[in-house]
Protein backbone atom coordinates (compact mmCIF):
# COMPACT_ATOMS: atom_id res chain seq x y z
CA UNK A 1 0.00 0.00 0.00
CA UNK A 2 1.67 3.14 -0.88
CA UNK A 3 2.34 5.48 2.00
CA UNK A 4 -0.13 9.08 1.89
CA UNK A 5 0.85 12.26 3.18
CA UNK A 6 0.18 12.02 6.93
CA UNK A 7 2.07 8.37 6.92
CA UNK A 8 5.10 10.40 5.35
CA UNK A 9 4.68 12.98 8.06
CA UNK A 10 4.23 10.90 10.85
CA UNK A 11 6.86 8.89 9.68
CA UNK A 12 9.52 11.94 10.24
CA UNK A 13 7.73 12.72 13.44
CA UNK A 14 8.45 9.20 14.72
CA UNK A 15 12.35 9.58 14.89
CA UNK A 16 13.50 11.79 18.39
CA UNK A 17 17.00 12.82 18.15
CA UNK A 18 17.96 13.89 21.44
CA UNK A 19 21.03 14.41 23.51
CA UNK A 20 24.64 14.43 22.19
CA UNK A 21 27.45 11.64 21.78
CA UNK A 22 31.11 11.27 20.62
CA UNK A 23 31.70 8.33 19.14
CA UNK A 24 34.88 7.40 17.05
CA UNK A 25 35.06 7.44 13.40
CA UNK A 26 36.56 4.55 11.81
CA UNK A 27 39.37 4.03 8.70
CA UNK A 28 36.15 3.26 6.38
CA UNK A 29 34.49 6.81 7.79
CA UNK A 30 32.11 4.51 9.83
CA UNK A 31 30.25 6.34 12.96
CA UNK A 32 28.32 4.71 15.57
CA UNK A 33 24.79 5.86 15.60
CA UNK A 34 23.52 5.95 19.31
CA UNK A 35 21.23 2.78 19.87
CA UNK A 36 18.10 4.92 21.02
CA UNK A 37 18.13 6.56 18.15
CA UNK A 38 18.02 3.73 15.90
CA UNK A 39 15.30 1.43 18.44
CA UNK A 40 13.03 -0.79 16.42
CA UNK A 41 14.57 0.21 13.01
CA UNK A 42 16.09 -2.75 10.53
CA UNK A 43 17.84 -1.56 8.47
CA UNK A 44 17.15 2.34 9.14
CA UNK A 45 17.81 4.74 5.88
CA UNK A 46 19.14 8.48 6.94
CA UNK A 47 20.15 11.19 4.58
CA UNK A 48 23.27 12.87 4.58
CA UNK A 49 23.76 16.62 3.89
CA UNK A 50 26.48 19.56 4.08
CA UNK A 51 25.04 22.20 6.60
CA UNK A 52 26.05 25.72 7.15
CA UNK A 53 25.79 27.48 9.88
CA UNK A 54 26.74 30.77 8.34
CA UNK A 55 24.48 33.37 6.50
CA UNK A 56 27.86 35.00 4.75
CA UNK A 57 28.88 32.16 3.52
CA UNK A 58 28.64 28.40 2.19
CA UNK A 59 31.68 26.38 4.02
CA UNK A 60 29.53 23.45 5.56
CA UNK A 61 30.19 23.61 9.37
CA UNK A 62 28.75 19.78 9.65
CA UNK A 63 26.89 16.92 8.21
CA UNK A 64 22.97 16.98 8.83
CA UNK A 65 20.89 13.34 9.17
CA UNK A 66 17.69 13.40 7.97
CA UNK A 67 15.21 10.44 7.94
CA UNK A 68 13.80 10.18 4.13
CA UNK A 69 9.98 11.25 5.68
CA UNK A 70 12.59 14.18 6.94
CA UNK A 71 13.56 14.78 3.26
CA UNK A 72 10.64 14.36 1.56
CA UNK A 73 8.87 17.48 4.05
CA UNK A 74 12.02 19.14 2.35
CA UNK A 75 11.42 18.44 -0.85
CA UNK A 76 8.10 19.09 -0.62
CA UNK A 77 8.79 23.08 0.38
CA UNK A 78 11.51 23.37 -2.46
CA UNK A 79 9.16 22.36 -4.71
CA UNK A 80 6.57 26.01 -3.68
CA UNK A 81 9.49 27.52 -3.85
CA UNK A 82 9.52 29.88 -7.77
CA UNK A 83 11.23 27.73 -10.38
CA UNK A 84 12.80 30.57 -11.54
CA UNK A 85 14.04 32.00 -8.39
CA UNK A 86 18.13 32.05 -8.27
CA UNK A 87 18.47 31.20 -4.64
CA UNK A 88 16.10 28.51 -4.84
CA UNK A 89 17.52 27.03 -8.07
CA UNK A 90 20.47 27.17 -6.03
CA UNK A 91 19.67 25.59 -3.41
CA UNK A 92 17.63 22.73 -5.51
CA UNK A 93 21.27 21.68 -6.96
CA UNK A 94 23.30 21.79 -3.76
CA UNK A 95 20.46 19.58 -2.26
CA UNK A 96 20.38 17.40 -4.96
CA UNK A 97 24.10 17.01 -5.93
CA UNK A 98 25.06 16.59 -2.61
CA UNK A 99 23.27 14.70 -0.61
CA UNK A 100 24.07 10.69 -0.37
CA UNK A 101 21.58 8.20 1.38
CA UNK A 102 22.99 5.56 3.56
CA UNK A 103 22.04 2.61 5.66
CA UNK A 104 22.52 1.75 8.79
CA UNK A 105 24.22 -1.38 8.67
CA UNK A 106 23.86 -4.49 11.15
CA UNK A 107 26.29 -3.19 13.86
CA UNK A 108 24.39 -0.13 13.91
CA UNK A 109 27.01 1.98 11.78
CA UNK A 110 26.63 4.54 8.56
CA UNK A 111 29.33 4.92 6.35
CA UNK A 112 29.94 8.99 5.68
CA UNK A 113 30.98 9.77 2.15
CA UNK A 114 34.34 11.16 1.40
CA UNK A 115 33.58 14.41 0.01
CA UNK A 116 31.09 15.30 3.74
CA UNK A 117 34.00 14.08 6.04
CA UNK A 118 36.44 16.07 4.55
CA UNK A 119 34.06 19.56 3.96
CA UNK A 120 32.87 19.03 7.66
CA UNK A 121 36.45 18.01 8.83
CA UNK A 122 35.66 15.18 10.48
CA UNK A 123 38.30 12.77 10.91
CA UNK A 124 38.78 10.23 13.60
CA UNK A 125 36.07 11.67 16.02
CA UNK A 126 32.39 12.88 15.79
CA UNK A 127 30.22 14.58 17.65
CA UNK A 128 26.40 13.57 17.17
CA UNK A 129 23.91 16.20 18.24
CA UNK A 130 20.37 15.66 18.39
CA UNK A 131 18.19 18.42 16.86
CA UNK A 132 14.67 17.42 17.59
CA UNK A 133 13.86 15.61 14.15
CA UNK A 134 16.93 15.70 12.52
CA UNK A 135 21.03 14.76 13.98
CA UNK A 136 24.27 16.78 13.08
CA UNK A 137 27.32 15.08 12.72
CA UNK A 138 30.82 17.76 13.62
CA UNK A 139 34.00 17.80 14.46
CA UNK A 140 34.67 17.69 17.73
CA UNK A 141 36.37 21.12 18.10
CA UNK A 142 33.91 22.76 15.96
CA UNK A 143 31.01 21.70 18.40
CA UNK A 144 33.05 22.89 21.09
CA UNK A 145 32.88 26.14 19.25
CA UNK A 146 29.33 25.95 18.61
CA UNK A 147 28.27 24.67 21.85
CA UNK A 148 29.93 27.84 23.71
CA UNK A 149 27.67 30.20 21.37
CA UNK A 150 24.79 28.19 22.43
CA UNK A 151 25.11 28.85 26.05
CA UNK A 152 25.90 32.65 25.31
CA UNK A 153 22.63 32.71 23.43
CA UNK A 154 20.83 30.38 26.08
CA UNK A 155 18.65 32.86 27.83
CA UNK A 156 17.69 34.73 24.44
CA UNK A 157 16.85 31.44 22.55
CA UNK A 158 14.41 29.78 25.63
CA UNK A 159 12.40 33.28 25.49
CA UNK A 160 11.63 31.85 21.94
CA UNK A 161 9.60 28.78 23.94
Amino acid sequence: MPATDSTRQGEAEDFLFVSEFENRVDEKRRVQIPSDWRRGQEGMRLLLLPMPKSKMEWHPACVMAVTPGRFRNMVRDLRQMKVMDDRADSLRRLLSTRTSEVEVDSAGRICMPENLVRSADIKDRAVLAGMMDWFEIWNPDRYATLRSRDEERAAEAYQML
